[in-house]
């Protein structure tokens, strides 16, 4: 009967010690995927979702007419503090963006997800058509002058 009650115990007390690293590990999960900081930079999180064809290979020779600034969109929640670092460097670079909260409209909400395929995280730019998960100021410091 002893050896009963004290296997039950030694399995009460690691249950509550691997139960709290499991939720642990879960809250840490949903941080890093919601914040879009789950990657480093220039990892896949970072990498745009374009098509990789000749085309944007194409996109990217240099042209000798001026360019127009980058056509760029920002979508964002209000607590999402990677966000709030994208528009902030945007505008201390002095870089004309729009701003989408999905929160605040569904429409951009089914936008930024169809632009990416599923993927919910934010924040998530477009950035002359080209889709970015997630944001590093490289993104914005690599644009074409």
């Amino acid at each position: 009967m002893r050896s009963q009650q004290s296997a039950g115990t030694s399995r009460r007390s690691l249950r509550q010690p691997l139960c709290s690293l499991l939720i642990l590990l879960a809250m840490l999960a949903l941080l890093f995927s919601v914040t879009g900081m789950n990657a480093a930079p220039g990892s896949s999180c970072f990498a745009e979702t374009g098509s990789g064809t000749q085309k944007d290979a194409a996109d990217k020779a240099p042209s000798p007419e001026k360019k127009s600034p980058p056509s760029i969109t920002v979508y964002v929640t209000s607590w999402c503090p990677a966000c709030t670092m994208a528009i902030n460097y945007l505008k201390q670079k002095n870089i004309p963006f729009t701003v989408k909260d999905i929160e605040k409209n569904p429409d951009y909400l089914k936008e930024m997800v169809g632009k990416v395929g599923g993927y919910r995280g934010v924040p998530v730019l477009d950035i002359n058509g080209k889709t970015y998960l997630g944001f590093h100021p490289s993104m914005v410091d690599d644009l074409p002058d």
